[in-house]
């Protein structure tokens, strides 16, 4: 595949590279924060794009467009202006060139998600064994539990409910694409995950916090995610696709913190050893 960063050139610039790629039957992952290239331009480049922090589309549903033309900050924030009546012309604009959006939620709404207290308590956990402290740098470990702080200690109240509307709104427009027909794709940020556990984060996030269900969760770094990078031969159990396997001693569709719950990791055949190697 091939990826664009970071939309600060007008959208005919990448369009004939996007074009070219798609007809090399490339997937196209575009970080489109702008401000001349955003989630709308791709759209119109070709359909199937895969657009990180879902292409800054905040900034182009606002109710006042102007006062976000050039932001490209993170977190999304422009969704705390966020325009009832421009949600449904942009999801249908979205669909309609099949956009695949990373929202990233795990990153850009840290501290807000449900579950941030426990999600939290499973970082530190992490870091209680001794092999993987070996070799992940204490700086890395701090910088880390910095980005996983409660934001009521580093966040005026003002600021602090305001950055929870732009969080609720960014999951309810997520939420409303996904039930028009359209996917997004988990990712993880580092740092601000532990090892291992930005994924699971994120499906506790789509689930908990968008409203998606937990098999929708799941094909989100699954199915949808090897269709977005148009890697046909992964991402469901089917014959003759690779089939490396999660098994795990609780249901998933149950309760998406099953996920965690991990039994055994086959990969190329072969049960991986999941232990941490201190050289």
């Amino acid at each position: 595949f091939i990826t664009f960063q970071n939309g600060d050139g007008p959208p005919e610039l990448f369009a004939p590279a996007v074009e070219e790629a798609q007809d090399l039957d490339m997937g196209v992952v575009f970080r489109a924060m702008g401000p001349p290239t955003r989630g709308r331009e791709v759209c119109e480049m070709g359909d199937g794009v895969v657009m990180v922090h879902t292409g800054n589309i905040g900034a182009q549903i606002a109710t006042d467009e102007e006062k976000w033309a050039t932001y490209i900050r993170l977190p999304p924030q422009a969704y705390v202006d966020m325009d009832e009546a421009k949600v449904d012309p942009m999801i249908q604009h979205l669909v309609g060139c099949d956009a695949y959006l990373e929202p990233d939620l795990i990153a850009t709404g840290r501290g807000f998600p449900k579950s941030w207290p426990r999600i939290r308590e499973e970082a530190f956990s992490v870091f209680e064994d001794e092999n993987l402290t070996s070799y992940y740098p204490a700086y890395s470990i701090g910088n880390l539990y910095d980005n996983i702080e409660m934001p009521e200690t580093w966040m005026e109240p003002a600021a602090l409910a305001e950055r929870r509307v732009g969080f609720e709104n960014h999951g309810r427009f997520l939420k409303r694409y996904v039930d028009a027909g359209g996917k997004i794709v988990a990712a993880s940020d580092i740092t601000q995950s532990a090892p291992g556990l930005g994924l699971h984060a994120e499906f506790t996030v789509f689930v908990e916090d968008v409203g998606l269900t937990p098999m929708q969760a799941i094909q989100s770094a699954t199915k949808w995610v090897a269709e977005g990078f148009r890697t046909p031969d992964v991402g469901s159990i089917e014959a003759g696709k690779f089939g490396d396997v999660l098994i795990l001693d609780a249901d998933p569709l149950q309760d998406i913190w099953n996920t965690r719950e991990i039994h055994m990791v086959i990969k190329g055949g072969e049960i991986v050893d999941r232990e941490y190697d201190p050289s």
